[in-house]
């Protein structure tokens, strides 16, 4: 019986409009709504014919069913491989779709603890989101170590990726959210660009200018929605800076009741879940170092430009030793 309860929990959480999930379920079993209503209460039990169809259609994880009250986690993770750029797609308009469910409901929001820069920055400059993929292509030995970034980026242009990196951008900006940086947020995109650089990846100095240009413009319009407390002109945005170390970064996005989370792995992949468990916990912890963190987006004006006067200047740096390597 309460495996028969979870059951209708999840309809109902998975339900676009609450009032009618006993509508929705009457059809999709050919039953009445008291039909409906006699399972909720446990009156009549499931048959495995309806049960099964009510798992499928609802995308609801049968062995998180199966069980209750244990303390093991599912996690979902993609093999993200340039060498099948389809699964990578796959990967992208999963990104979408989440990003469209979140738009489309009334109360949502997004809590992303940056440990490197979250990849809805990057995915407005096509030359920096390809260098997240060039290095993570070149760490898992994907493509060949010797083939340049402007080679690389050349071969990616043919499978039309930037139209959805454009609308993944989009979406984001109209989604309420909150991010927790740290001053050395920015330091692993930095140290990756020296590194290519020293090993000879850029064989354009062009590449390299253009790739200073745009983490430039990331960081000026970071600053803007600092500023402005909001992104897309009206859409909800704060920024904290934590003198915590976040360890890794996270992702937590709760809408009308749905949970998803994404914790980054490496360079670029991630694994996901949907136990509202492990979220409800992760989003209170996330509080927690917001509490003790600085919201830039409120904050005196003396922090906020420091702030972001630093991260410039640590790309000026970068620019220096580009320069020097010509």
């Amino acid at each position: 019986m309460k495996l028969q309860q979870r059951v209708f929990d999840e309809v109902k959480r998975k339900t676009e409009s609450t009032a009618n999930w006993a509508c929705q379920l009457a059809s999709l079993l050919c039953l009445t709504r008291d039909a409906v209503y006699r399972r909720e209460r446990g009156e009549v039990l499931l048959n495995i014919d309806e049960l099964e169809l009510i798992i499928t259609t609802y995308g609801i994880d049968a062995e998180d069913l199966f069980n209750l009250g244990s303390n093991n986690l599912r996690f979902r993770f993609v093999n993200i491989n340039i060498s099948h750029i389809e699964r990578y797609k796959s990967y992208l308009e999963d990104i979408k779709s989440l990003l469209k469910q979140m738009y489309s409901a009334e109360k949502k929001e997004i809590i992303f603890c940056a440990d490197d820069i979250p990849i809805f920055h990057f995915m407005g400059f096509p030359e920096l989101t390809y260098f997240k993929l060039y290095v993570w292509s070149q760490s898992l030995k994907n493509i060949n170590n010797a083939l340049p970034f402007e080679d690389f980026v050349y071969e990616m242009k043919k499978y039309n990726l930037e139209a959805l990196f454009y609308e993944i951008v989009e979406l984001y900006k109209k989604v309420p959210s909150r991010e927790i940086w740290t001053k050395s947020t920015i330091d692993s995109t930095l140290i990756l660009l020296e590194y290519y650089d020293q090993i000879g990846s850029f064989s354009d100095p062009l590449t390299k200018r253009r790739l200073v240009e745009q983490l430039r413009s990331l960081i000026a319009g970071l600053q803007e929605w600092t500023l402005k407390e909001s992104k897309n002109g009206n859409v909800f945005f704060d920024l904290y800076l934590t003198p915590i170390d976040l360890g890794l970064s996270q992702m937590a996005c709760v809408f009308d009741g749905k949970y998803f989370a994404s914790l980054k792995l490496y360079t670029i992949n991630s694994i996901t879940t949907t136990d509202s468990r492990y979220i409800e916990d992760n989003i209170n912890w996330m509080k927690a170092i917001m509490n003790k963190s600085s919201c830039l987006s409120r904050t005196s004006e003396k922090e906020r430009v420091q702030f972001f006067k630093s991260m410039q200047d640590e790309v000026s740096l970068l620019q220096k030793k580009f320069s020097n390597s010509v």
